[in-house]
């Protein structure tokens, strides 16, 4: 019997194999005693989405997120991705509007991911040609808001982002096919980054988290990429782990090369203040993202909340509680949690009157009028 749908849930922690290392930040953010960098450097968070790991196909699950479903002192694990199912349980997750929409599907996929070596190279395809190519739903734009990171090397954390001035299509397909990676990695932008920091990616932009970067990512619901390094320190890339067996030509010819140098860092780069001593709401991205996900950085010490839409959640730094229709939920430094649309308002209120909740929210696509 499932309870307590209109109220904020907890989310079990969700950790995704994958090809690079990393995940200490992430440890050291849940508060563990024991911190180590490994091969499931991501947290899915709020996740109905399947991890596409070449190898592992036999594991099921892996990707979706567990919630915790609370009823009086008593609580039992659901898988979120069969919970929703039930189409009454996803109104009351989404809401009406949504539903009609989109469907019974959050529309995004939240993670928290932390880098010990730099990431591939990496495009990811938009909705049309993942349609057409792939039978898929959805593409992967996506948005990168910078946490935290650490040295690497005696190096700060840094990304490589979008193609720098006067790159062309034809010198960047020749270093792809020869496999100089020197070379492909010498044609984007190098950026160093810090707390606060937003990178709004779409489709098609080549782009590679460096190593040390601690960051939560938003983005579409797929697990679809093309890689352009195949050999990197801990992979060896086959061809559907490079272009999903499309072939490394059509892989090429999605790259956009349209904006570049810092007119890309102009249009795509961001920041918000993570240290905000003033109680309040951040929006994090630029408006032209709403048609795929939003975003808020939430500055807490009694505040609340409307509720209009569901909302996945990171608790970035503090203690305290989130209120709910007379529900206290308890939530730490760490944390990952849902607001279903059927909360209607919630309240964060946090333990310290000196140290406030610090929450990033994460929300689905403005609904088409």
């Amino acid at each position: 019997m499932i309870m307590k749908l209109d109220t904020p849930m907890l989310l079990k922690e969700n950790r995704v194999w994958r090809i690079y290392q990393g995940g200490r930040c992430i440890d050291e953010l849940r508060r563990k005693t024991s911190l180590a960098d490994g091969f499931f450097p991501e947290d899915w968070v709020g996740s109905v989405t399947h991890a596409v790991n070449r190898g592992r196909e036999h594991l099921k699950n892996e990707g979706l997120s567990t919630i915790v479903l609370r009823e009086g002192n008593s609580a039992y694990d659901m898988v979120f991705a069969d919970l929703l199912k039930d189409k009454t349980v996803a109104l009351d997750f989404f809401g009406e509007k949504h539903v009609a929409a989109f469907g019974p599907s959050p529309e995004i996929l939240v993670k928290l991911l932390d880098s010990k070596i730099r990431l591939p190279l990496q495009t990811h395809p938009d909705r049309d040609f993942a349609k057409k190519h792939l039978n898929a739903k959805y593409g992967k734009t996506e948005c990168w808001i910078v946490l935290g990171g650490r040295e690497i090397d005696n190096e700060k954390p840094h990304v490589y982002f979008g193609f720098k001035d006067n790159v062309t299509k034809n010198d960047f397909d020749s270093w792809f096919k020869a496999q100089d990676v020197s070379a492909m990695l010498n044609a984007l932008n190098k950026i160093y980054v810090t707390p606060g920091d937003v990178f709004s990616i779409p489709a098609n932009i080549i782009h590679a988290v460096g190593p040390g970067v601690f960051l939560a990512e938003i983005q579409e619901p797929s697990d679809l990429v093309f890689h352009f390094d195949r050999k990197g320190p801990c992979w060896d890339l086959d061809d559907y782990q490079t272009h999903m067996n499309l072939g490394g030509q059509r892989m090429l010819d999605t790259l956009d090369y349209s904006i570049q140098g810092k007119n890309i860092l102009e249009t795509y780069q961001t920041r918000f203040d993570p240290t905000a001593a003033r109680e309040g709401v951040q929006k994090v991205l630029p408006g032209f993202m709403s048609s795929y996900f939003n975003c808020n950085y939430v500055t807490a010490y009694n505040l609340p909340r409307d509720a209009s839409s569901f909302m996945m959640c990171i608790v970035y730094q503090g203690a305290g509680k989130i209120v709910s229709k007379g529900d206290t939920l308890v939530v730490h430094q760490g944390d990952t949690f849902l607001v279903p649309f059927s909360a209607v308002s919630v309240r964060y209120e946090s333990d310290s009157t000196v140290s406030p909740l610090r929450i990033v929210e994460a929300l689905p696509p403005e609904i088409p009028q």
